[in-house]
């Protein structure tokens, strides 16, 4: 399209291309395994400006994380098993928050302090794409949703979303164990072993127990 190259890599560019598969098996692993991190979070764009970096003003595609482009790193960590990659980025989400008790736009990756809009839904929606499709591992398809959870060490459960609502079916999902091994599944107090998909068009409630285990020989 005419425009000039730049020796750049950027947090959203790497996250589809790793979600997606685009490119060879080598390129992807060397995505989940070297992208930049920062204290923070994901560095937005790398490198960055250097004239720029002592301003604090100018924190915004430079030194910056922004939760709603890291997302998809995040994401795709998570549905290819890159789960420290998945648990870093979520992290850096939360705290992101915490620290500010709002969603901002931007995080300067050197303080944690949160810059720029007030309520950014992008970071909201980031933020709460690491519960749903991180923690409780919900893959959605054409089929329905399937769960694969991912519990990090740091996080002490049991965990509970309520009142989740999809198609015509209302479902409580409870989240027990540590680490992404599946080792049963209940649906309505029927157990469904460790793989279930809860079919597109579902009507009712559905009460989802799963429990997790670092190894899956461990229950």
């Amino acid at each position: 399209m005419g425009a000039p190259l730049a020796y750049k890599i950027d947090s959203i560019a790497n996250g589809y291309a790793l979600w997606f598969g685009i490119g060879s098996q080598e390129q992807l692993n060397s995505i989940a395994e070297n992208y930049p991190l920062v204290t923070y979070g994901a560095n937005v764009v790398y490198p960055n400006k250097q004239g720029e970096l002592e301003h604090k003003d100018r924190v915004y595609h430079n030194r910056g994380v922004w939760p709603g482009w890291e997302a998809q790193l995040m994401l795709a960590g998570a549905q290819h098993g890159y789960d420290e990659l998945s648990e870093e980025i979520w992290n850096s989400c939360i705290t992101a928050a915490a620290t500010s008790l709002v969603n901002k736009e931007v995080v300067d990756f050197t303080t944690g302090e949160g810059i720029h809009v007030n309520h950014q839904l992008w970071s909201i929606a980031a933020t709460l794409s690491g519960y749903y499709k991180v923690l409780f591992g919900m893959i959605y398809d054409t089929d329905g949703i399937t769960f694969e959870p991912y519990v990090p060490e740091w996080m002490e459960g049991p965990f509970y979303l309520n009142n989740y609502k999809y198609c015509d079916a209302t479902l409580d999902l409870t989240l027990t164990g540590k680490g992404s091994n599946v080792v049963s599944i209940t649906v309505n107090g029927e157990d469904v072993g460790t793989s279930y998909t809860l079919p597109f068009g579902a009507k009712g409630n559905y009460k989802i127990e799963i429990v997790v285990a670092e190894n899956e020989n461990e229950y």
